[in-house]
């Protein structure tokens, strides 16, 4: 990572001192009529407080060593001490600038007690921004910007994706050369069972924290649309597997279950769509779903294979083929006896009627050449009338 990079972590903390407080004096268990600050007995003026009786001059403060005079005394357990004394050994101080800090007016966070105007943001010193929202580094209070900012230069979690602090507990663990971190417990767990991650066993796959079991039966199953591995259970049929969203007809895109589609040429289609990929029935034009009659260079339903001339039914009968079509036997020898029929068995051609319909088309054309000669030849002599009168 280059200088440039390291620049927006970089933050100087101002730590303050403060001085340790002295060594606290504790007041010892004297017998009555002895005082507790030189544990001689005392002849004269004594002095009582606190169920002990004390020479005046020795009645001084635990801490500070000061006589109290007109300043007021405050007993703590065997301590005395002033007013002062007694706030410096047991008050609260900033955790930022250490000065004491009134309980009304300190903000407790991040296990700490600060002044108001001491709790800002550690990177802009924004107050309003840190009092409204704050985030935590290092137990080091942010603003939500800043902590954003930041959070481009840590790791962010592979299963829930939110950034993952040096503050927080994590996994970590390597997988095809490259290096994935976790939250920990919450997000170290397999996307698809519940047994436990070690960081031996996890793989990763399309951004999902994966098990080394569930990773293995995965790339084991092979989607035959997307060309992905298939973690859930999946569609199977034919020992070819899809992603179950995958698993739908190719044209009318409804899902699918194994036993009411086909698979065939790559192609995944229910019944209804596949029946028109299918051969049609040369005679009613229809696709053949249930296996078909091959004839005559066709496909035919059995109910469809008739004789063109009489409609028999010649499905398990002989029969003949006269211009592609069938023809059973009876129609097929009357035709025969009729001279109808050729040496090579096909249908004779009329050609009296041929060719009396070729002369027909020929003089029709003929006539109509003829008009369409006249008609011009009309026009042209109107025009030379006219040019001679002029």
């Amino acid at each position: 990572m280059g200088d440039e990079n390291l620049l927006p972590l970089a933050h100087i903390v101002a730590v303050a001192s403060c001085e340790p407080p002295r060594r606290l004096w504790h007041v010892p268990n004297t017998h009555p009529g002895y005082c507790p600050g030189c544990e001689r007995k005392i002849e004269k003026t004594l002095l009582q407080f606190n169920g002990h009786d004390w020479h005046p001059e020795c009645f001084r403060c635990s801490l500070c060593g000061q006589p109290f005079k007109n300043q007021g005394c405050v007993p703590k357990d065997d301590l005395i001490l002033h007013n002062e004394c007694y706030q410096q050994c047991f008050c609260e101080r900033c955790a930022k600038c250490t000065e004491l800090v009134s309980p009304k007016k300190a903000i407790q966070a991040l296990g700490k007690i600060f002044h108001q105007k001491c709790f800002t943001c550690m990177r802009c010193g924004d107050q309003d921004a840190t009092l409204n929202k704050f985030l935590t580094l290092y137990q080091f209070p942010y603003c939500n910007h800043c902590f954003e900012e930041l959070s481009e230069y840590f790791p962010k979690c592979l299963h829930c994706k939110h950034v993952i602090n040096p503050s927080q507990e994590k996994r970590e663990f390597f997988f095809q050369g490259k290096k994935y971190f976790v939250h920990y417990p919450d997000c170290f767990k397999c996307v698809f069972c519940p047994e436990p991650l070690t960081t031996k066993n996890c793989c990763m796959y399309d951004n999902r924290l994966i098990c080394r079991d569930c990773y293995d039966k995965g790339m084991a199953k092979i989607c035959a649309h997307c060309n992905e591995p298939i973690f859930d259970q999946g569609a199977k049929m034919e020992n070819i597997y899809w992603h179950s969203q995958h698993f739908v007809c190719s044209v009318c895109h409804q899902p699918l279950k194994p036993n009411t589609c086909v698979f065939r040429n790559g192609s995944l289609k229910c019944k209804s769509c596949s029946a028109e990929d299918r051969a049609k029935c040369s005679g009613c034009g229809k696709p053949v779903v249930e296996q078909g009659i091959h004839a005559l260079g066709a496909v035919w339903h059995n109910e469809c294979l008739r004789c063109q001339y009489c409609k028999k039914n010649v499905f398990k009968l002989r029969f003949s083929g006269i211009r592609n079509k069938p023809c059973c036997t009876e129609c097929f020898m009357k035709l025969k006896s009729d001279g109808k029929i050729d040496k090579r068995g096909q249908l004779k051609i009329d050609h009296k009627h041929h060719h009396s319909s070729s002369s027909s088309s020929y003089s029709e054309s003929s006539s109509s050449d003829s008009s369409d000669s006249g008609r011009r030849h009309s026009r042209h002599s109107s025009r030379h009338s006219r040019h001679r009168k002029h």
